[in-house]
């Protein structure tokens, strides 16, 4: 496979096990032709890493728990006022010690599952607290409320 800009694997995992389900690619985002579906749509069907070939689907991460907590606390120190970010995190040596990457504050759920129900929930209570500060005039800035 030849990687260029914007190209990865995308793949989805269970919260509660750690095991990685199967994957997919993005690469038909960047071509996409309204004129033939096919070639914009993408399903979860890789099991093997594209490059190297070796299985994937069903391996665990290590320590699932102790990453969901890394991340959990990150986000509370440094963007509390966000409601949603994704995390990037790689684990690094013998030890799988922890990294944090990244953010990434538009993200989507590429396709990945979730609790619906929990998040659609979520977002509504949140925009309807963002209307009610609007109506009563008030603006949130960096955990202040300022009038």
């Amino acid at each position: 496979m030849t990687w260029g800009a914007h190209c990865f694997w995308l793949l989805d995992w269970s919260f509660f096990s750690g095991e990685i389900l199967k994957g997919t690619l993005n690469t038909h985002w960047y071509h996409a032709n309204p004129a033939n579906r096919t070639t914009t749509l993408s399903t979860h069907s890789f099991t093997k890493h594209p490059d190297t070939k070796q299985a994937i689907t069903g391996q665990i991460v290590p320590n699932i728990a102790d990453i969901m907590a890394f991340v959990e606390d990150a986000h509370y120190k440094l963007i509390p006022h966000v409601p949603l970010c994704g995390w990037d995190v790689a684990l690094c040596g013998e030890n799988n010690e922890k990294l944090l990457l990244e953010g990434n504050f538009s993200c989507n759920f590429f396709r990945g599952k979730f609790d619906e129900e929990y998040y659609f929930n979520m977002v509504e209570s949140y925009f309807l607290a963002m209307e009610k500060m609007e109506r009563a005039g008030q603006k949130e800035v960096v955990g202040k409320k300022k009038k």
